[in-house]
């Protein structure tokens, strides 16, 4: 479904479990778009979930270059899902930046980061290790340590699959330069969604990312997005070239957010007041990461 072809201001998607097959099942979804020149925001998101045992989905969030706010953008998706009622886990895949705990505002918090994973050998315990993960805003966060670690390629893998199996989405704050764990998000993502400033520079290091970011992905039918960082009044013209150069759809613009830079200086995470540029577009995100995939009949 496309946000820009949706005739009607109100989409409601009946989806019921399938008989036998445990399946997560999406029984009521509204959608609620709003009149803008590009796509409409997500108004409203209901996911109840009758039963699990399918494999969920994988976003990967990749921030073309940095400063463009990608990991924020990544933590802000987590929590709004989390509101909506989807369980998510929030996966740090940038062993650089500091700990994805730190943006969710559970650097305090106990539980197993990255560095505590290293000695795993063959498959992991999903269920085991989230409940063994430090959380915020009803979001389990594996966060990097501090010390520049990073899992083995093996490691990472077994972890992320073992988390699909458990939760209905994994967001991946994923490195544009690379790692472990980024790699394996890109090897198992169902959706990669590229976060490009809208200068010249950015644009030039999105063209280059999203380059690779196409021949890199390990999964058939993977659905890749662009999300621009600048004021509205003019991403829409580059919204325009962005999408017509890559054939990528182009959903929203982050614009600054001093709501959002003010709490993280007291330890609120990204998308938990829901209002603001960054929560309205990590709903419109999600929209995209979730119901596209469950309301193509």
């Amino acid at each position: 479904m496309s946000w820009a072809a949706c005739p009607h201001p109100v989409r409601t998607l009946h989806r019921g479990p399938q008989p036998g097959n445990g399946a997560f099942c999406v029984t009521r979804v509204e959608v609620r778009l709003g009149a803008g020149p590009r796509r409409g925001p997500v108004r409203g998101l209901v996911v109840q979930a009758v039963a699990r045992g399918t494999r969920g989905t994988l976003l990967a969030v990749v921030g073309a270059s940095g400063g463009v706010g990608a990991s924020t953008l990544a933590a802000a998706i987590a929590v709004r899902a989390a509101r909506a009622g989807v369980p998510v886990v929030l996966v740090d895949g940038c062993p650089l930046s500091g700990g994805l705990d730190v943006v969710l505002g559970a650097e305090q918090e106990s539980g197993v980061r990255w560095d505590g994973l290293h000695r795993l050998v063959g498959s992991a315990d999903g269920r085991a290790l989230l409940a063994r993960l430090p959380s915020a805003e009803g979001v389990r966060v594996l966060s990097f340590a501090r010390d520049g670690s990073q899992p083995a390629p093996e490691v990472a893998q077994a972890v992320v699959s073992a988390l699909l199996d458990e939760c209905e989405l994994v967001v991946v704050d994923a490195s544009s330069a690379g790692g472990a764990v980024a790699v394996a998000a890109l090897e198992s993502a169902d959706r990669v969604l590229t976060v490009a400033g809208d200068g010249m520079s950015q644009l030039s290091a999105l063209s280059v990312v999203s380059g690779l970011l196409a021949t890199g992905s390990g999964r058939v039918g993977v659905a890749m997005a662009v999300c621009l960082r600048g004021p509205s009044s003019t991403v829409g013209p580059v919204a325009r070239v962005v999408e017509s150069e890559l054939r990528w759809p182009v959903i929203g613009a982050v614009e600054d957010d001093r709501g959002v830079a003010a709490d993280l200086v007291h330890g609120v995470a990204p998308g938990a007041r829901g209002k603001g540029p960054v929560a309205r577009t990590a709903d419109d995100i999600l929209g995209w990461a979730l119901l596209d995939r469950r309301g193509a009949a």
